[in-house]
């Protein structure tokens, strides 16, 4: 899968990466193990780097499907749960921009979608340096 993520407890982040082609069930799968992490916490701001991504198979009733499916796991984040997704391309934009609206409705995550990274990171407190670090860290599913 090509999908990933790492939990920083003491900086209250939890990053993403997905690179590659990206299905609806990928994104899904992620989210759900991520959730199921031992230090998962729903109060931690979530940044995915989508910069890496080159094809996604995902329609908007493909995206309210897997999130209707996921009722519990979502009522765990408070309003204003803060989630970040940094894009590379336009095909990640729009899939990022139907994500958004089918969260506006089935969850309280408050979601941004961005293509400047000065701007992801100002959002999640995180430095470009520790995203640098992050993206050239191997990842491994999780």
């Amino acid at each position: 899968m090509p999908t990933s993520f790492q939990i920083f407890s003491d900086e209250n982040i939890a990053l993403f990466r997905m690179d590659g082609n990206i299905s609806v069930r990928d994104g899904k799968q992620l989210f759900l193990d991520y959730t199921s992490h031992p230090d998962f916490d729903p109060t931690h701001r979530m940044f995915t780097d989508a910069t890496g991504v080159t094809k996604i198979e995902a329609s908007f009733a493909d995206i309210i499907k897997a999130l209707m499916g996921m009722p519990k796991l979502l009522r765990q984040f408070e309003k204003g749960a803060s989630s970040v997704i940094l894009v590379g391309n336009s095909t990640s934009f729009g899939v990022g921009r139907m994500l958004e609206s089918a969260l506006s409705v089935t969850s309280p995550i408050e979601m941004t979608i961005t293509d400047d990274t000065e701007e992801a990171c100002a959002l999640t407190k995180v430095t470009p340096e520790f995203l640098r670090q992050f993206r050239i860290t191997p990842q491994t599913a999780n």
